[in-house]
């Protein structure tokens, strides 16, 4: 390794993969799943593995992932708490029984059809769900075999083997049925769960799932939806703008520790497009103008992306790709020398009604006036909702626990009508009719905080929320150096109804509360003005900190564009605003608003106290860092780059942060990002800024599907040990993208779950340590508990350390004053996240993605530039 002028060790490239590799190995003896993820003959196969003789530093290699996972010969089991001094309860979960209707197992055979083109002379490797569907048809099977819409079939029984000849398109196919390739079933599974370091497969459960899916769905009245069903046969209720709501139901399976096989099921509600013109839809039903603006055509387009349409003229169908800023007035058709207005004129007489109107783009680019076109059926809308129609949504799909629980049971319902015949018959298998499951929960006690230095924890929480009446450790904004020209603070209005007097007023109430709390907030020295976007740039320059006053949320990118290290912008809404600018301001506003200053400037409001988890506060005797980290996506193109988030603690108390954004780029011949490749650089980075490595890091990851743990958490594990080779880890994936619920009783009626309760028994995975916390109190339709995996850990702490602790992180978030429902670190993250893909998205406001070559996006180093890459995480 050879040393940076930072005083860091930055390995050259032989040692840091060498590095990686054995990080990862050591890494991969200490996972904390219980279960190995292979069985013992492939790993007997795979035994012969070797270390990677490749030096690239992209990050550890899967021969090095199967290796390490042969090392497994003892893994820790599902670890369950001891809260001996916590109230114990029963809570309803979404979760019933899949089991076997006798003891004798019934086996399903897995087979594979191979596609070849005979016309054209040459394999499919990725053919089409309908080329795949025809090859299905095409041989004839039995009712009971079922079909993943893919390239594999199912049976209980072995197939004979064969090649079939069909028509698909104007080509012939010919689908040859090899020899099955796998074999499972239920017994086996729940075999595994009761045997000690017994796995799982993931293939075994998926197994399970597409048989189910299968029987759903061939008696044609429930259709695929994404991951749901929707029966055609509703009339639903209105949304807005064209829209209907539809309702149908979704599920998933796992395998449990204590309830072996369940099946999660929730009520889905789906955003439909009624059947009408195009025209009608793009304006929504009101007064059609004759031309739209840029803005217009882009907002429009990408709610029109994958919507089915037939044409007037001669009653074809298309897939709409979106709107082109072309019109059929100007848009002359290539080797014709015509206009698309003249062309329908000539060919189809038909005269246009607006031919100033933007086209319509379709599947190969074709250019159709929106006049002729008429929303073919009614679909689901597979672009996102428009903001306005998105409140409305989640108004009309919030549903509060008892009704959360009703509409369980009637998909359940639905689900044993559905599935069981069919299931019982030929597989054996049976999904429960009796009630949701019942599991015991735990309420952990709320952390003592603490918000002065002076004084022993003196705030009460109260059903997660507190009131705070002083700040911890009040900090100042820097003041201007001599010669400068620049104030303190200022107050700027992007909007034109806050006039200068409504700033001074709303500055005075912020000022007077600011004097309460102990807040160090600027007495003189601030100015106040109104202003156009136009000037921002020039005017947040002037200030060391600047409010400013915007229109709407969709400013806020190009407002934080302007921010600098040395000029920094806390933004606020106009309805906020209005709020905390006349005669009687609304107090718990202004205290919020001064959380994130103080936040922003490099203070903290209040700390957790430590006491009562004397196992987490052992390891912050030296100098601990709490990492957070997220990935989110800038378009949907897939040559566009993620964006990957992380955050690292800096003080002892874990409350100030350190951030950084950075572009991520799939790498060759992959068309998606799966773990935070940079993740070394931006650790380094923090390192230094520090000036010490850390002695223990405690990594919680969002973003992680229950699949890619091992190509994500624990590759970026690797990445960090080549960095802080010496400090000891543990990684956490924090999640609350799963189907599981839980609902208490109360009285004869049903309610939310507590803050602090926790779930690690009945219902849990049975391959990892992992539990479900609801941290937060929620006032509005069924709380989402956050689903935690505790991966790594080399601390060796147990699981009531690791639920409290992470319920403590729930309060650290300094913004708000109650406790939220991801811990603080994965919260800052995600901010850092949103912003930066905000700034970006205002950097290029008027390009439309899908219309540009890929020569034409832009560079890493540009990206980079547009997301400010090491900002502060308060926004």
């Amino acid at each position: 390794a050879e040393a940076s002028s930072s005083g860091v060790a930055t390995p050259n490239t032989e040692t840091c993969h060498q590095m990686i590799t054995e990080n990862l190995a050591d890494s991969m003896s200490k996972l904390t799943l219980s279960a190995k993820m292979v069985n013992r003959d492939e790993n007997r196969a795979s035994s012969q593995a070797s270390s990677p003789s490749s030096t690239s530093t992209a990050g550890p290699s899967s021969s090095a992932v199967g290796a390490t996972r042969n090392s497994l010969d003892t893994i820790r089991k599902n670890p369950k708490s001891d809260l001996k001094d916590s109230k114990t309860i029963g809570v309803i979960s979404n979760s019933f029984k899949l089991t076997s209707r006798n003891e004798k197992a019934v086996t399903i055979f897995q087979y594979d059809m191979a596609i070849r083109d005979i016309t054209n002379n040459r394999d499919i490797e990725s053919p089409s769900k309908s080329a795949c569907k025809s090859a299905f048809e095409a041989f004839s099977f039995a009712e009971y075999v079922a079909f993943d819409g893919k390239k594999n079939v199912y049976s209980p029984c072995l197939l004979k083997t064969g090649v079939v000849q069909f028509r698909f398109g104007r080509n012939t196919f010919e689908a040859q049925l090899q020899g099955h390739t796998r074999e499972c079933s239920l017994k086996d599974v729940i075999d595994k769960i009761h045997t000690p370091n017994g796995i799982i497969r993931a293939e075994d459960i998926s197994t399970l799932t597409i048989l189910l899916n299968h029987s759903i769905t061939r008696g044609g009245v429930y259709h695929r939806h994404r991951r749901g069903f929707i029966s055609w046969n509703q009339r639903g209720y209105s949304l807005s703008g064209g829209l209907d709501v539809w309702t149908g139901f979704k599920f998933s399976i796992i395998a449990t520790e204590g309830s072996d096989v369940v099946v999660r099921i929730n009520k889905t509600f789906v955003p439909m497009v009624k059947k009408s013109s195009l025209l009608n839809f793009i304006f929504e039903g009101g007064n059609i103008r004759r031309q739209m603006a840029t803005d217009e055509i882009n907002k429009k387009s990408a709610l029109l992306k994958r919507l089915k349409v037939v044409t007037v003229h001669n009653n074809r169908k298309y897939t709409l790709r979106g709107l082109s800023h072309e019109t059929p007035a100007t848009y002359v058709i290539p080797d014709s020398g015509i206009t698309i207005e003249a062309y329908f004129k000539t060919t189809y007489d038909k005269v246009l009604k607006y031919p100033n109107l933007p086209c319509a783009k379709v599947d190969n680019r074709t250019l159709l006036p929106i006049e002729l076109c008429d929303i073919a059926e009614i679909q689901p809308l597979e672009a996102n909702l428009p903001p306005e129609a998105q409140k409305n949504f989640i108004k009309k799909s919030r549903e509060d626990p008892a009704d959360k629980l009703e509409s369980v049971k009637k998909c359940r319902d639905i689900l044993v009508d559905a599935v069981n015949p069919w299931l019982k018959d030929n597989y054996g298998l049976v999904l429960s009719k009796s009630l949701p499951i019942v599991v015991n929960a735990k309420i952990l006690s709320p952390p003592k905080l603490r918000n002065s230095s002076q004084n022993s924890a003196n705030l009460k929480v109260t059903n997660g929320s507190w009131r705070n009446s002083s700040i911890f450790n009040p900090s100042a904004i820097p003041s201007p150096s001599s010669g400068s020209g620049k104030v303190q603070l200022q107050m700027i209005s992007l909007h034109a109804h806050l006039t200068v007097d409504k700033l001074k007023l709303m500055d005075t109430h912020i000022r007077n509360k600011a004097k309460n709390m102990g807040i160090k907030y600027p007495d003189k020295n601030v100015k106040y003005t109104y202003i156009t976007k136009s000037n921002l740039d020039s005017q947040i320059s002037k200030a060391m900190y600047s409010f400013v006053i915007m229109n709407n949320n969709k400013e806020y990118g190009e407002i934080k564009n302007a921010e600098t290290v040395s000029s920094r912008i806390q933004c606020i809404t106009a309805q906020v605003a209005e709020k905390i600018s006349g005669d009687t301001p609304n107090q718990r506003i202004i205290e919020n608003i001064l959380y994130k200053y103080n936040m922003k400037i490099s203070g903290y409001n209040w700390t957790v106290d430590l006491d009562t988890c004397q196992e987490i506060l052992s390891l912050f005797t030296k100098f601990t860092m709490i990492m957070g980290a997220d990935v989110t996506h800038l378009t949907e193109r897939e040559d566009m780059p993620s964006l990957a988030s992380v955050v690292g603690s800096y003080n002892k108390s874990a409350t100030c942060f350190y951030s950084a954004v950075s572009p991520l780029f799939p790498e060759s011949g992959k068309k998606s990002v799966e773990y935070i490749s940079s993740i070394d650089s931006i650790l380094r980075k923090f390192v230094s800024k520090k000036s010490g490595i850390p002695s223990n890091i405690i990594y919680l990851r969002d973003g992680v599907s229950r699949g890619q743990f091992e190509n994500t958490a624990m590759k970026e594990l690797a990445l960090m040990k080549s960095v802080c080779p010496e400090t000891k880890f543990a990684v956490i994936i924090c999640t609350k993208l799963h189907d599981q619920r839980f609902v208490k009783q109360r009285g004869n009626g049903y309610d939310n779950l507590d803050p602090g309760t926790v779930v690690d028994e009945n219902v849990v995975d049975a391959n990892y340590f992992n539990f479900y916390l609801c941290s937060h109190a929620s006032t509005q339709g069924t709380s989402v508990p956050c689903h935690y995996y505790v991966l790594y850990d080399d601390f060796n702490i147990s699981a009531t350390a690791w639920q409290t602790y992470c319920f403590y992180l729930c309060h650290s978030y300094g913004i708000v004053s109650k406790s939220v429902s991801y811990p603080a670190p994965v919260y800052y993250a995600h901010n850092a996240c949103s912003s930066a893909r905000e700034r970006f998205l205002a950097g290029y406001k008027d390009t439309v993605w899908d219309e540009i070559d890929e020569a034409e996006l832009p560079s890493a180093e540009e990206i980079a530039a547009k997301i400010h890459p090491y900002q502060n995480c308060y926004h």
